[in-house]
């Protein structure tokens, strides 16, 4: 590298730790005009253009860097990034185990390569991507649950559930950990122990419905349809859900007049009535098209956020 394309360089990332963006850019081009081959001066246009949300323009020259025999980490590290960001996950995953095959210390990789596999739905191997960051970060709450959401897609409930307890020992009063370690109790038949841990998370969310619809599953799965019925029934009153209110409606047809479902008295002022026949009816057609646009919508979830509270584990294994 000729001294003038140090100079410019040099320039460049001065301009770029005092937040200088355009000006860092400006250098960092002129650099690359004269001598196109260097892998520092892309990666310094691309990482430029990433703080200018020029995520595009920023692939480009990422890409250029990282195809240089020379390329730092880095390069491959934040060309990942925007992939994970477009769901090309394979393409992610390949460039960060490049960036930790340069670098070993970036442990967060392994995070990064758990997340583009969990994404992809490759749980399994998604598995030993979250263990292994774990042994560098062993109280990271997110990766605990994350693991063990993991875990218990593939139906190892036991480890599922001693990571959802580590993540508990972190977070005492966290109403996900304790939500998620309940639904792999309930799948692993283990009733009373799913049941305490709904209703510890409950008692700190009493208007999640989405726990009153596991609630529910919990004790159909058990045979107790009252029960079933009525957390069914309150998760709808706080949030319409098409295919809650129909599991709620055949219940009833089930059990028809052979019991009536209540409001408990010193709840009356937490939570709706369970009245659900006040609620309108959709058609079939209408439960079907929100049905899709709900599971369009958990498809394009973002990326680094905890796992779903839902069913979707249940209705895999029924």
């Amino acid at each position: 590298m000729d001294k003038e394309t140090q100079t410019l360089l040099a320039e460049a990332d001065d301009s770029y730790r005092k937040k200088n963006y355009e000006k860092a850019l400006t250098n960092y081009l002129l650099a690359i005009q004269k001598q196109p081959n260097t892998a520092e001066a892309s990666l310094g246009a691309g990482k430029t253009l990433i703080a200018l949300n020029r995520p595009a323009e920023a692939e480009d020259h990422l890409e250029k860097s990282a195809s240089k025999s020379d390329a730092p980490a880095k390069a491959h590290y934040m060309l990942g990034l925007i992939q994970l960001e477009k769901k090309e996950y394979p393409a992610a995953i390949e460039n960060f185990k490049k960036a930790l095959a340069k670098n070993p210390n970036l442990t967060t990789l392994h995070w990064l390569i758990g997340d583009a596999l969990r994404l992809s739905e490759n749980y399994e191997e998604a598995i030993p991507a979250y263990q292994e960051y774990l042994k560098h970060k062993p109280e990271d709450f997110e990766a605990l649950l994350l693991l063990g959401y993991c875990l218990s897609l593939e139906e190892e409930y036991d480890s599922a559930i001693e990571y959802y307890s580590r993540a508990i020992d972190i977070s005492p009063d966290s109403t996900e950990a304790y939500t998620q370690r309940g639904l792999a109790y309930a799948m692993h038949g283990k009733t009373d122990e799913a049941e305490a841990d709904l209703e510890r998370a409950l008692h700190s969310d009493p208007r999640n419905p989405e726990i009153y619809k596991i609630m529910g599953s919990v004790h159909e799965q058990a045979g107790d349809l009252v029960s079933a019925a009525l957390m069914y029934e309150r998760s709808n009153n706080l949030k319409f859900q098409p295919d809650i209110l129909k599991k709620a409606k055949d219940i009833r047809e089930q059990l028809k007049d052979t019991y009536l479902i209540d409001v408990p008295p010193d709840e009356e002022d937490e939570l709706p009535p369970a009245d659900i026949m006040s609620l309108p009816e959709p058609a079939e057609n209408e439960i079907e098209d929100i049905e899709k646009d709900t599971q369009d919508i958990a498809a394009k979830k973002p990326e680094k956020q905890h796992p779903p509270q839902n069913t979707a584990q249940q209705d895999k294994k029924q």
